[in-house]
């Protein structure tokens, strides 16, 4: 941006850039050189329009697939298991009765 001739108002320098900030800007923060003249000593966002890169498009997905895998081992950790441990202990109990029946079959009397 560069301030008019009138000293008004600001525009841009280059005028064929009127939308500078997109939805695919990414932001870069550097700081400010000791030789710049400014009052403000603030950190300078400098905006560019280059898209994620293919690094970042692969550890994106990689690591959403392993997210997802991850939830599924801690479900059947967390739950699954327990449950057929417990049908198990269940099972060996009504066999130690003098309960006849199989595993699959003790299950299928649930259903």
């Amino acid at each position: 941006m560069q301030l008019s001739e009138d000293g008004k108002s600001w525009v841009p320098i280059n005028p064929k850039s009127s939308g500078f900030l997109s939805s695919k800007s990414t932001f870069k923060t550097l700081k400010k050189l000791p030789s710049d003249i400014s009052l403000d000593q603030s950190n300078v966002t400098i905006v560019t329009n280059t898209p994620p890169s293919n690094t970042a498009t692969t550890l994106f997905v990689g690591g959403s697939i392993f997210g997802v895998i991850l939830a599924v081992l801690i479900l059947v950790i967390t739950v699954i298991a327990p449950l057929i441990f417990f049908a198990l202990l269940l099972w060996g109990f009504l066999r130690l009765l003098g309960n006849d029946q199989t595993f699959f079959e003790f299950l299928a009397s649930f259903g």
